[in-house]
């Protein structure tokens, strides 16, 4: 039998009913979730209980740094990685071999980490020693996709789909076909996730898939909706108060989207964000509120080693010729889309249009319907005096999203 990305995943849950995709990602197409109470540090809290009771115990110490990577998603603390570290290294000592539980716990920790590579061994690992285990192939697809490698990253989902079709699946499924320029199908993969969490932390990480779809398509009510709902869930989300701040800006109320921009900065100072806020500033007419924030993503960046955020600010706010250099020794690491448009505007920042060209239709390779990826090109084309091709370009850009480009227009 043929089988398409998700076919078999998805017919496993829809056979007894009717999936609605929800197309517009209309809010109101079911009530609003209610808010349950956050429960990650009782997890944290019940996995520390395990291991002083039963300290010989490794699969008590894998289940603690596996709490510990999934508080860290929420709260952004990068002191868990270390205690997830920690944890995971005595669940190994205890136990060397086939140990599963810490093998994809440590493959977690590495794609939070953004090693991706790393993270991409360790779920190999894992799967020479139990095939069917359902998360492992979480952490592959992400590590492969991450790393570029689209087709291994589409088998690894198709085999987590097939093996636990769930929220973590559905997820999953939903940012690859909205990657690869499938919006229906990713609706889809979205309403089923929706009807699939019921943990807090998977509603609230749900809410805020959904926002981050609308977003992406300019569907800016939509989005605020479901920020709104998973920061009724974990008030202090840094991505959530991120992303609501994008949204408020671009409905024109400047001033909350201030607020939330500080208060996810206060909770944990991420590069991009942070060089968001300057950019507001800057469009505000606040030229050194926009010089401070500026100059904090880059000391955060010099700390952090991410040599594509480095890189893409370099291009955006710095030495372009600099940015150049970061950014190919990245796509050299990883040949993903993100990573080639990053590159190519870098090359364009840097006077170097028709070479940029070329990496900008890497960028484009999987028909991705991303605003600033189609933004970036029309620049580039019209560098190159192509004014047809840069209008097309253009034109793409506002239906994908005209919020995204006019908001950054250097990035």
């Amino acid at each position: 039998m043929r089988r398409a990305l998700l076919t078999l995943g998805l017919a496993t849950l829809v056979a007894g009913g009717t999936v609605v995709a929800f197309g517009p990602l209309r809010a109101a197409d079911r009530p609003p979730a209610p808010a349950p109470s956050f429960g990650l540090n009782t997890v944290v809290d019940a996995a520390q209980r395990k291991t002083r009771t039963a300290p010989q115990d490794p699969a008590a110490w894998a289940q603690l740094g596996t709490a510990y990577v999934e508080e860290a998603r929420f709260t952004a603390d990068p002191a868990l990685y270390g205690k997830a570290d920690g944890a995971f290294a005595t669940s190994l000592r205890l136990q060397p071999e086939g140990n599963l539980a810490a093998l994809v716990g440590k493959g977690a920790l590495a794609l939070a980490k953004h090693e991706f590579a790393q993270a991409r061994d360790h779920a190999l690992a894992a799967r020479a020693i139990d095939g069917t285990h359902v998360p492992l192939y979480g952490v592959l697809s992400d590590a492969y996709l991450n790393l570029g490698d689209y087709k291994q990253a589409e088998s690894a989902l198709q085999r987590m789909l097939d093996l636990g079709p769930n929220v973590a699946s559905f997820l999953r499924a939903a940012h690859f076909f909205e990657l690869t320029g499938r919006p229906s199908r990713a609706d889809e993969a979205m309403s089923l996730a929706m009807d699939a969490a019921v943990m807090p932390t998977d509603v609230a990480l749900t809410w805020f898939r959904r926002g981050e779809l609308a977003w992406h398509r300019g569907l800016l009510k939509d989005a605020a909706e479901a920020y709104a709902q998973t920061l009724a869930i974990v008030p202090g989300f840094a991505p959530g108060l991120a992303a609501r701040a994008r949204v408020s800006a671009a409905q024109g109320d400047t001033s909350a989207a201030v607020k939330d921009y500080t208060a996810s900065i206060a909770r944990y100072p991420n590069p991009s964000v942070i060089v968001e806020l300057g950019e507001l500033h800057r469009r505000l007419g606040d030229e050194a509120a926009a010089t401070r924030q500026f100059s904090l993503a880059a000391s955060v960046l010099k700390l952090s080693g991410d040599r594509l955020g480095l890189g893409t600010y370099e291009a955006a706010h710095g030495d372009a010729a600099r940015g150049v250099r970061l950014l190919r020794q990245e796509f050299e690491a990883r040949d993903s889309v993100e990573v080639a448009d990053a590159l190519a505007w870098a090359l364009h920042k840097a006077g170097r249009s028709k070479e940029a060209l070329g990496f900008a239709a890497k960028a484009a390779r999987l028909g991705t319907r991303d605003a600033l990826f189609a933004y970036h090109r029309a620049e580039i084309q019209d560098a190159l005096g192509h004014a047809a091709a840069a209008r097309r370009e253009r034109d793409a850009a506002r239906a994908a999203n005209p919020y995204i480009p006019a908001q950054n227009p250097h990035r």
